[in-house]
């Protein structure tokens, strides 16, 4: 499996998204130690927060924490989260070449019983029909 990392505007960032950057530190809050751990990594987006006047934008990343960026802010795009979850447990089945099948791009509700449900189940009940 490839990774493919790319340099994109920080407004095209999609729920799941994993980028890395370095927090512009006059619009973020660092705590004192900032300059010895340093500022760059690696954050998961889980939505879109707010936007100030001026064009700034911020997003919410890593379970609650928020992130404001500059209007033309470019950050590296990693990946997407479900990928990442899927090497995992490439890694964990003993695949270690990771190669994707076409079954291997899947989610949880892939895996539960009965899969695929059957949605119209249970409406002939509704309209009077068996």
């Amino acid at each position: 499996m490839k990774l493919t990392f790319e340099v994109i505007d920080a407004r095209k960032l999609d729920d799941g998204d994993i980028f890395y950057c370095t927090p512009d530190f006059e619009m973020n809050e660092f705590g004192p130690q900032y300059l010895i751990t340093g500022t760059d990594q690696i954050f998961i987006r889980d939505d879109y927060y707010d936007e100030d006047e001026e064009g700034n934008h911020s997003v919410v990343v890593n379970g609650g924490h928020i992130i404001w960026f500059k209007k033309d802010e470019k950050i590296v795009k990693l990946g997407h989260y479900s990928n990442l979850v899927r090497i995992m447990e490439m890694v964990k089945e003993g695949n270690s070449d990771m190669n994707l099948g076409p079954n291997d791009i899947h989610t949880l509700i892939d895996d539960l019983p009965g899969n695929p449900p059957d949605l119209l189940e249970g409406l002939g009940d509704i309209f009077g029909e068996e």
